[in-house]
C-alpha cells in the first residue's frame, strides 16, 4: 500500500506477519544499491528525505523505516529493541534485498 503523507512525498506499508505495519520511505537512486536507514528518537523515516540528493548522486536507494509506533508504523506492546531487527529482515525480505553485505 501507498499512502502520501506530504508533498511528493510517499510512504510504502508492509503488513507484518504478526498485523502490524511497518511503513518506510525511498529516496536517492531507484536502482541504485539498497541502504536502510533507521532514524534515531523520536524521528520517523521521513528525516530519510534529507539524504535524497546525495543518495541519488552516490547512487544508493535509500530506504528510510518508520520504527514502530512512529510515522505510519503501528506501535508494538512489549516491544524490546531486539525486537526491532525481524521487522527490518521482513521489510528487506519483502523488498528482495539481498542480506549479503557489500564489500
Amino acid at each position: 500500500m501507498e499512502i502520501g503523507v506530504a508533498a511528493g512525498d510517499v510512504a510504502h506499508v508492509l503488513t507484518l506477519p504478526d498485523r502490524r505495519s511497518l511503513a518506510w520511505r525511498e529516496f536517492g537512486d531507484p536502482a541504485g544499491v539498497a541502504c536502510i536507514f533507521t532514524t534515531g528518537t523520536p524521528a520517523s523515516g521521513f528525516m530519510g528525505a534529507m539524504y535524497d540528493g546525495p543518495a541519488r548522486h552516490a547512487g544508493v536507494r535509500w530506504i528510510s523505516v518508520d520504527k514502530p509506533g512512529y510515522g505510519l508504523s503501528d506501535f508494538q506492546p512489549g516491544r524490546t529493541l531486539l525486537d526491532y531487527p525481524a521487522d527490518v529482515a521482513a521489510l528487506g525480505d519483502h523488498l528482495g534485498l539481498d542480506r549479503e553485505p557489500i564489500e
